[in-house]
């Protein structure tokens, strides 16, 4: 019997799970945005493109930090990195710039999606992704009691739906814009686990 089971993790992230790549820039003495909620394996980039400003995430000014990062005081720059490393569920990776201080910081919080080990990655398509609410889910064919879980990026559950026999779903995320986990599953215990962003 085909699996339904449809992982996203970076160890199958050729066939599932695309890396984003996210932009923060600078924005007079702050950033933009100050705070960003990312996944592991995901990449950032600090553009500055006016004042004299630099990127400080290191051990030595943030000794929580799972990781440290950084560049050097300038202007008109870009720096680029790959966070590799999840957080914690407290705290996330710290930055600031050294020039302004504690009023110029910021916070990365990096989210591990972890997941099982599949074998068939491709048979649940979804789409649009990112999307203004509405979700579509195809599956290969009609499974029995579908079950949709749908939770935010701190792992809180929001709702879930039941349908009797289905190929493809209908979803719509009514709540605010973020980074979301739909999982879907049906009787025999199989389960997909899609990342959606809402914008």
């Amino acid at each position: 019997m085909r699996s339904l089971l449809f992982v996203l993790s970076i160890t199958l992230s050729t066939f599932c799970y695309a890396q984003s790549h996210h932009i923060i820039t600078t924005s007079g003495s702050s950033w933009s945005p100050s705070t960003l909620n990312i996944f592991t394996g995901d990449t950032v980039t600090w553009v500055n493109s006016s004042g004299t400003h630099n990127v400080n995430g290191t051990l030595a000014t943030f000794p929580n930090n799972p990781l440290g990062f950084g560049n050097s005081v300038g202007t008109n720059w870009t720096y680029t990195f790959v966070f590799p490393q999840a957080t914690s569920s407290v705290g996330g990776y710290d930055y600031k710039c050294d020039v302004h201080g504690s009023g110029m910081s910021g916070l990365i919080n990096c989210v591990e999606v972890v997941g099982f080990e599949t074998e068939l990655s491709s048979i649940v398509d979804y789409y649009p992704n990112p999307t203004n609410r509405d979700i579509t889910i195809e599956l290969d064919r009609v499974y029995d009691n579908i079950s949709v879980k749908l939770s935010n990026i701190n792992g809180q559950l929001i709702s879930i739906n039941e349908y009797g026999s289905a190929s493809k779903i209908y979803f719509e995320i009514e709540e605010p814009s973020g980074i979301y986990f739909i999982e879907v599953s049906n009787k025999d215990g199989e389960i997909a686990k899609l990342k959606v962003i809402k914008k």
